[in-house]
């Protein structure tokens, strides 16, 4: 059986050796994955505003964008935006391994 692809992703953000970084490991089912750096945080945890670069595996660029963190309980809500304009939506959880969150592309592409 045939699997269709699917507009879906992950990512595991860990915090970086400076305060209010995050790096970043992602996966999407059809985009391919990579890593990428968030800068502007304000602390040492993982709500925040920030501009994250994402690279493919191979170093070239996926995306340039800035991405909201926002905790809301026990889970975190994420959000990543280009010029003001909402690109996707994700929700997390922060484990020892890192926030972990799901998302999915809102449009056509980052």
């Amino acid at each position: 059986m045939d699997k269709p692809d699917i507009n879906i992703g992950y990512v595991i953000y860990t915090l970086g050796r400076e305060p209010g970084t995050l790096d970043a490991v992602w996966a999407h089912q059809i985009k391919g994955g990579g890593t990428g750096k968030a800068i502007g945080g304000r602390s040492a945890d993982y709500p925040g505003q920030y501009q994250i670069r994402y690279l493919f595996d191979d170093g070239s660029l996926f995306a340039e964008v800035d991405l909201e963190i926002e905790r809301q309980g026990e889970h975190y809500d994420l959000t990543w935006s280009k010029d003001g304009r909402l690109r996707s939506r994700g929700i997390g959880h922060a484990t020892e391994a890192g926030l972990i969150a799901g998302w999915r592309n809102v449009t056509d592409g980052v």
